[in-house]
């Protein structure tokens, strides 16, 4: 009877936004990393299987979240995105601990840096600014914020998308959910097969001068370092890759708000490696990777994407 909801749900995908086939995915997902811990580091973990439950309890109370409507099925997307992107970018810290810190491929990524730049390119940034004192602060607080704007990104792409969208088609921010859980799993999977810390730790002693923060950007600066659970989580940048997918996004639906998100892009990209969080390989990586789960989340969740279509006019496909 379980078998025939789950059927029932992954047929019917235009019914409930996709998460019938987001559910399973995260299961599948999450049943993987769980053998990983167990076969691979010789421990299991039973907190990665919990998104199993919360799947579960969808399947069985499915309908009546239909019923809700559109509105209460945009928000479940944003439960089973929560479960994609903030559960599991702590349950992969777990992986690392439970290893007992996994080998680091930190030099790889340094020697790239040194190859390209011949220093790294947080102190060159740095540099730049020494010069221009009175726009450091600036720069570095602006690039800060945009940092952390980058945690409400995907949630708020999925709300202009369908906010956008008229009722009859509002089905198809489900391709744009399930994107955002494809390429999360994606990021992280290298995360625990490329394990990387990043230059504020493996160079940290080339770093001698505090950034140039205000109080305000000190104390965000703080923030940031304080919640950060994960050590294997810069290769490649999740940052950097979920911005690009939601501004591609944007850009794809011709949203007016496009050009916006490119600036925070743009911030984004500046704050990883500005910022001392990253290398330039793992900002180079997060791009295509981002391209590539757009690509298959169409597979995942068949909708068309071509707003622009929509509005001179053209027929539902």
């Amino acid at each position: 009877m379980f078998e025939i909801s789950i059927q029932k749900a992954w047929e019917q995908r235009l019914k409930d936004f996709g998460l019938g086939r987001m559910a399973l995915f995260i299961c599948f997902f999450n049943a993987f990393l769980f053998f990983i811990g167990g076969f691979y580091f010789q421990k299991f973990n039973l907190y990665i299987l919990l998104p199993l439950p919360v799947s579960f309890a969808f399947y069985a109370y499915r309908q009546k979240i239909i019923e809700k409507g559109h509105a209460f099925i945009l928000i479940m997307n944003a439960v089973f995105m929560n479960v994609a992107i903030s559960y599991n970018y702590y349950m992969i810290g777990e992986l690392d601990r439970m290893a007992g810190v996994l080998q680091r491929y930190d030099e790889v990524m340094w020697k790239f840096d040194l190859w390209v730049f011949k220093a790294p390119p947080a102190l060159l940034i740095e540099n730049v600014f020494q010069v221009t004192k009175i726009y450091s602060t600036f720069f570095y607080d602006s690039i800060i914020i945009c940092y952390l704007l980058y945690y409400a990104l995907p949630y708020l792409g999925g709300i202009l998308y369908y906010l956008q969208l008229p009722k009859h088609l509002k089905y198809r921010v489900g391709r744009f959910c399930s994107n955002i859980v494809i390429y999360y799993s994606i990021n992280y999977t290298l995360y625990f097969t490329i394990p990387v810390s990043g230059p504020q730790y493996y160079i940290r002693e080339l770093f001698v001068n505090d950034l140039p923060f205000s109080w305000v950007g000190q104390w965000l600066y703080d923030l940031i370092k304080a919640g950060q659970l994960t050590y294997i989580d810069c290769f490649p940048s999740g940052h950097v890759g979920a911005t690009f997918l939601v501004t591609f996004w944007l850009y794809k639906i011709n949203h007016q708000q496009r050009f916006l998100v490119t600036l925070i892009l743009i911030g984004v990209i500046f704050a990883t490696i500005a910022l001392r969080y990253h290398y330039v390989l793992d900002v180079l990586v997060s791009i295509p990777l981002a391209i590539f789960s757009y690509y298959i989340s169409g597979w995942f969740y068949p909708a068309p994407v071509d707003v622009i279509s929509l509005r001179r006019g053209a027929h539902e496909r």
